[in-house]
């Protein structure tokens, strides 16, 4: 190898890394933490398994069936039914009451509506943030008169 005077041998000295492998390279260490937290965790868990499991079912992670019945996860279940044999009614909200849940980022809420004087249902139901009612509002409901623990927002 010849070299000039004041030439550097190292041929390396200077070279930049291009920026997608100095990103790569930040993503690849916040991967590394994050899965030394995780393995952390899974450690911990695995140390105390009953403390794991009663913080999950405090946080209801685990009764995921019993917070959310079918016919709030899937309301058209209920709604079939009420076509066939419910009726229709412009009910008033007469009451409103945020059960603390969430399903699919949407507040679960609990509904009471006054079908006619002495009449009240009550729908639980997540509704969009942008759609939150209000008491005294109205709006078109199916029920079912035989059973008034049966019924959906038309």
């Amino acid at each position: 190898m010849n070299l000039n005077p004041g030439q550097n041998p190292n041929p390396i000295k200077g070279f930049k890394l291009p920026k997608i492998v100095m990103i790569g390279s930040i993503i690849g260490l916040i991967g590394t933490i994050l899965g030394l937290i995780g393995g952390g965790i899974g450690i911990y868990a695995a140390m105390n398994p009953q403390g794991v499991f009663n913080f999950l079912q405090k946080q209801n992670i685990l009764n995921i069936g019993k917070m959310f019945p079918q016919e709030l996860t899937n309301p058209e279940v209920l709604s079939q039914e009420l076509v066939k044999t419910g009726k229709t009614a412009k009910a008033k909200i007469v009451a409103l009451e945020d059960t603390g849940n969430t399903f699919n980022m949407m507040p679960v809420v609990k509904m009471t509506f006054e079908v006619e004087p002495g009449v009240q249902v009550v729908i639980t139901q997540p509704i969009a943030r942008v759609n939150l009612p209000s008491v005294g509002q109205y709006a078109e409901i199916l029920y079912d008169p035989n059973d008034l623990t049966k019924a959906a927002i038309k």
